[in-house]
């Protein structure tokens, strides 16, 4: 059966956004809204614009690592281990490390896309977004996901960005 063009796959996505900030005179900088907050954000629907918020556009291609700091501290690789990257879509996908050659290109693949992340626990995530340089040439020299993690954690931490 065919998927409807306005239909998402199942798992999560990793969407940005841009919103609009007011300047309150007095301040320096501007002023945003606490729209993020609101648990029901899909109640804003297409009065967006109006509510400060604008373009919800999904992520594509784009490293990321959940809880860096409990995950540093993990003995075992697991199926969904917090080392997550995006596809062309923004889906979210857990990533595996390993030599994958492009036959087209004659390039190699370091990072590969795994299975989709489905599943969460409840909780909040701090999400880290490590440079995909760092995260490549990282990837060239270790054999397991936690063991890119640790790396970044112990050494490299300070490039992510992490939220």
């Amino acid at each position: 059966m065919a998927q409807e063009k306005n239909t998402l796959a199942d798992g999560y996505y990793l969407f940005s956004t841009e919103f609009l900030g007011i300047e309150i005179e007095g301040q320096d900088g501007k002023s945003y809204q606490d729209w993020h907050s609101n648990p029901k954000i899909i109640t804003l629907g297409n009065d967006r614009k109006s509510s400060g918020v604008d373009n919800i556009r999904p992520v594509p291609l784009t490293p990321l690592i959940a809880n860096i700091k409990e995950l540093s501290e993990q003995v075992e690789d697991r199926e969904t281990n917090g080392v997550w990257g995006t596809d062309k879509h923004g889906l979210i996908h857990a990533l595996d490390t390993g030599v994958q050659a492009i036959a087209e290109s004659g390039d190699f693949e370091y990072l590969q896309h795994k299975s989709v992340v489905n599943h969460l626990d409840d909780g909040e995530y701090s999400l880290c977004f490590p440079p995909l340089a760092i995260l490549s040439r990282l990837a060239i020299s270790k054999t397991m996901s936690m063991e890119i993690v640790k790396e970044l954690f112990f050494r490299d931490y300070q490039y992510a960005y992490c939220e």
